[in-house]
């Protein structure tokens, strides 16, 4: 959790000119103001779409989203100005939104169609125009082989992308393969934080009612050591008691003894 939550702060795994605008933003209002965010901070995905929406965004989920052309030309500015490189900016006055051709659609009920990738995830509704452009026109599908299937039906006219994250592209290029295991995942941090931050939250409920018991369980124990104490005083009690009546016996014995003793003397005179 505290790996995830400084990788995020430090925004690890985004590219250079990204990565700078985002921390200077942190520092200056001026920045600030002309960003609304990077695409993958802008939207929820659902843990089962996670990879699929990575690799039909692919470089597109570090791309900057700004209210307008004019907010895109001052930060390409601030960039220029100060060698920090170049970065891609997404103004939702000018991007054209995106879409399924309607004879596409219509196969939405064909088997393996997972639906239409930006209205799998969730965002500002402000935000249409930015996913329907990233997202409107791909087709998220269970599996390859369905893909292939649905391609060739739809005569390889839009993008299909599976949950492991194989795109069959328009045209009909596919790509696909092993995801690298170093790869950041950008879109799935802030969502694997939240689990984390769930399960923080029941291991420290479960660690209270923990400690509840430890502290009834230590009253306990002392209440039962003070219980021991004033037994263990008790039988001192006792056995100090019983010395002295054993020193009694013996005391007694000796008398007796010795009136034995002078009783024999006195019969033995008087004989």
């Amino acid at each position: 959790h505290k790996v995830l939550v400084d990788m995020q702060k430090n925004y690890d795994g985004f590219n250079g000119a990204v990565k700078i605008l985002l921390q200077k933003a942190d520092e200056s209002v001026a920045v600030k103001n002309n960003i609304i965010g990077v695409v993958a901070s802008l939207m929820t995905v659902p843990k089962q779409y996670e990879t699929a929406i990575e690799m039909a965004l692919g470089s597109q989920v570090q791309n900057i989203v700004t209210e307008s052309e004019e907010n895109a030309k001052k930060l390409i500015a601030y960039l220029k100005q100060n060698n920090f490189g170049r970065a891609t900016f997404l103004p939702i006055s000018s991007v054209k939104e995106r879409s399924v051709p309607d004879f596409v659609k219509a196969k939405l009920n064909t088997r393996g169609v997972l639906g239409i990738a930006n209205e799998l995830i969730s965002y500002d509704k402000k935000l249409d125009p930015i996913f329907k452009h990233l997202l409107g026109g791909t087709v998220i599908v269970d599996n390859l082989d369905n893909a292939v299937e649905i391609a060739k039906a739809t005569s390889y006219t839009t993008k299909l992308v599976t949950l492991d994250g194989d795109i069959i592209n328009p045209q009909g290029s596919i790509s696909g393969g092993s995801k690298k295991e170093n790869t950041t995942n950008l879109i799935g941090r802030e969502r694997e934080i939240e689990d984390l931050n769930k399960a923080l939250e029941i291991e420290k409920e479960e660690v209270r009612v923990l400690l509840e018991k430890q502290q009834k369980c230590n009253a306990l124990i002392a209440e039962n050591n003070d219980k021991l104490i004033k037994i263990g005083e008790q039988i001192h009690e006792k056995e100090v008691e019983s010395a002295k009546q054993t020193e009694n016996i013996y005391r007694i014995e000796d008398t007796i003894a010795l009136q034995e003793r002078e009783k024999r003397s006195t019969d033995f005179s008087l004989e």
